[in-house]
């Protein structure tokens, strides 16, 4: 089971609980940011990494577009919503969990390729680290958990002040680079979360601070 996926209902839960309403609309409008964002990923990764012969630097490259790409298109749906906290709040869970849903969907394939067996399974496996999250489904929690935190400091960050693009794009991709050159250093996933998990604490409190200051 993919426990990640009990998330998003339960960081939506939280407002609910305290008796404020949230928007659908402002939900789907998360999900579609996400998406888009990978979207416009994808092609700038592609031709980069054409341009670019040398394949580590190339990689490195196309992990750091993330930042820029994901960045670019939060400020673009944030201008549309405003600065209300718990719209803020629903756009940021709406983002993470389709991110969510989309590592899900990833490892349910690659588990259903497995199963099949065959000449693509035995190529998964030469890529699949028997030590990564996807052998225990609670460090994809852990993992999924601070991303979701992470995303909703860096959207708070945002909504504070548009220039604060700079900030957040240039800490989204550190993140996500310094996270696989860790993973790629033999460093142990206990170490790795816990980077993320403080990276995206910080990223937390320093939205909600922002956020009332500006």
């Amino acid at each position: 089971m993919h426990y990640a996926l009990l998330l998003p209902p339960a960081f939506l839960g939280i407002p609910l609980l305290w008796g404020y309403s949230i928007s659908w609309t402002i939900l789907c409008l998360g999900r579609a940011g996400w998406l888009s964002a990978l979207i416009l990923r994808s092609p700038l990764a592609a031709m980069l990494r054409y341009l670019n012969p040398q394949r580590i630097l190339s990689a490195t490259t196309g992990i750091a577009i993330s930042g820029p790409a994901e960045e670019g298109m939060r400020l673009l749906c944030l201008l549309l919503i405003g600065r209300d906290f718990i719209d803020l709040y629903t756009f940021a869970i709406g983002w993470a969990g389709f991110e969510i849903l989309f590592h899900a969907f990833n490892a349910f394939t690659a588990q259903f390729i497995l199963w099949r067996g065959g000449k693509a399974a035995e190529e998964l496996k030469q890529h699949l680290d028997p030590d990564a999250e996807s052998a225990n489904p609670l460090w994809a929690f852990v993992e999924r958990f601070s991303a979701t935190v992470f995303h909703l400091g860096l959207t708070l960050i945002l909504a504070a002040s548009p220039w604060f693009i700079l900030l957040t794009a240039t800490l989204h991709s550190y993140v996500n680079i310094r996270a696989v050159a860790m993973m790629k250093a033999g460093n142990s996933l206990l170490n790795i979360q816990v980077f993320i998990f403080v990276l995206a604490g910080m990223s937390l409190v320093a939205g909600l601070i922002l956020i009332k200051i500006f």
